[in-house]
C-alpha cells in the first residue's frame, strides 16, 4: 500500500477516536441544569461588578472630601493672623525705628527682613518663646541661688521661689540635678531637691533618668536619708526589673546599710515591698543578716515566707547548711519547699 494512504487511513481513525472522546451524551435536563448554572454565575459576576463599582465610588468620595478639607485648612492658615497685620503693620510704620545695637551672641531673637528687632518685637519673641529654652540659660551662679533660696523656704513658700526665678518645676529639677554634678553643691543641690519635690519624689526621679550618674546619686541619697519613707523609695527601684542589679549593686556599696529598716519592711501591708526587702537582704547576705533570717524563721516557720526567699538568695555556706537542714526536717520542709516555688516564679 501507498504510504500516503497509509497515513491518511491513520489520521481518520484518530479523527474518529477524537470525535468519540468528545461525544457527550446528552438530554433537556442536563442542559436546563448546565443553563441554570451558567446564569447564577452570571447573575454572581454582575454583583461582584456592582459592589466594587461601589466601593470604588465611595474611596472617590472620601479622598474628594480629604482635599476639600485640606485645601480649606491651607486657605485659613494663609489668612494673615492679627499678629501677623501688627508686624506688618509695624515693619510699614516709619515712627518705629529698629534696633540698631549690636546683636549679644546669647540673644535668642530671629532677624526680620535683615535688620534687627525692634524693642516691642523682643517682647513678643519672649513670650512666644518656649519656656525650656530659657530654662536652659541658667548658669551655675543662678541655679545656686535658687537651691539657696528653696532650702530656705517653706514648703507653702516653693512655688512663689519658683515664679521668681521666672522657670517652672520641672525646669528647676533639671537644673538642680545638673547642680548635683558639682562635688562642693552637692549636698545643697540634693537639699533643694527634697524641698521641691519631697524624698517620695527622689525615687521616681531616679526611675525617670536615663544618667546612670544622676541615677546613682539618687539611689546613694535614698540610702543616706535612710528613714521607712525613703527606704521604701530605693526598693521600689529593685521592683523594677531594668533598675534592680544597678540598686543593690550600691546597697552593697553602702558601709552602712539599713539592715534594720529592711528586716522590718518584711511585715509591710504592700507584698510587693515585702518582697524587695527580701531580695535586697538575701543580697547582702553577711553572718549578721543570714543569722537573723534563720532565726525568725525558726521561731515563726509558717509566717516567715519573705524571709524563707531571702534566704534562698543569700549566697552563703550559713543558709545553705540551714537550707539543707530545713530540708530533712518535716515540720520546716513544706515551708521551705513553698518557698522554692515562689523562689523559682520569681527568678528568670
Amino acid at each position: 500500500m501507498h504510504p500516503d494512504n497509509i497515513e491518511s487511513k491513520v489520521n481518520q481513525q484518530t479523527d474518529r477516536i477524537i470525535r468519540q472522546a468528545l461525544e457527550l451524551e446528552t438530554d433537556d435536563l442536563r442542559v436546563e441544569r448546565l443553563q441554570e448554572y451558567w446564569q447564577r454565575q452570571s447573575h454572581h459576576i454582575d454583583r461582584k461588578r456592582r459592589n466594587l463599582l461601589a466601593a470604588s465610588l465611595i474611596a472617590a468620595s472620601l479622598v474628594a472630601v480629604s482635599m476639600f478639607f485640606a485645601q480649606h485648612e491651607l486657605n485659613d492658615d494663609k489668612t494673615p493672623s492679627v499678629d501677623d497685620k501688627l508686624a506688618s503693620a509695624m515693619n510699614d510704620s516709619p515712627a518705629i525705628e529698629s534696633d540698631s545695637r549690636p546683636r549679644k551672641h546669647e540673644d535668642y531673637s530671629p532677624r526680620l527682613n535683615g535688620r534687627q528687632p525692634t524693642e516691642y518685637e523682643r517682647i513678643l519673641f519672649a513670650a512666644r518663646t518656649p519656656h525650656r529654652l530659657t530654662a536652659q540659660r541658667f548658669n551655675p551662679a543662678t541655679v545656686e541661688g535658687l537651691a539657696l533660696s528653696l532650702t530656705e523656704s517653706t514648703s507653702s513658700k516653693v512655688g512663689e521661689v519658683l515664679a521668681a526665678a521666672g522657670c517652672s518645676r520641672r525646669d528647676a529639677v533639671d537644673q538642680l540635678l545638673e547642680l548635683s554634678r558639682t562635688s562642693s553643691q552637692h549636698e545643697l543641690a540634693f537639699a533643694a531637691l527634697e524641698k521641691l519635690v519631697g524624698v517620695s519624689g527622689l525615687g521616681p526621679l531616679a526611675q525617670n533618668s536615663r544618667d546612670p550618674e544622676v541615677r546613682g546619686a539618687l539611689v546613694s541619697r535614698l540610702l543616706e536619708i535612710n528613714t521607712e519613707v525613703s527606704i521604701r523609695e530605693f526598693l521600689s527601684l529593685v521592683s523594677d526589673k531594668l533598675l534592680r542589679e544597678e540598686a543593690l549593686a550600691l546597697i552593697e556599696q553602702d558601709t552602712n546599710p539599713p539592715i534594720g529598716q529592711l528586716f522590718a519592711l518584711l511585715d509591710d501591708q504592700e507584698k510587693k515591698v515585702r518582697l524587695a526587702a527580701a531580695v535586697t537582704l538575701g543580697y547582702l547576705n553577711g553572718p549578721d543578716v543570714t543569722r537573723q533570717l534563720i532565726a525568725r524563721v525558726n521561731e515563726q516557720p509558717s509566717k516567715s515566707t519573705e524571709a524563707w526567699l531571702a534566704l534562698l538568695a543569700c549566697r552563703g555556706e550559713m543558709a545553705d547548711e540551714f537550707l539543707a537542714y530545713a530540708g530533712r526536717r518535716p515540720h520546716l520542709l513544706g515551708y521551705y519547699n513553698n518557698a522554692r516555688v515562689l523562689w523559682a516564679q520569681m527568678t528568670p
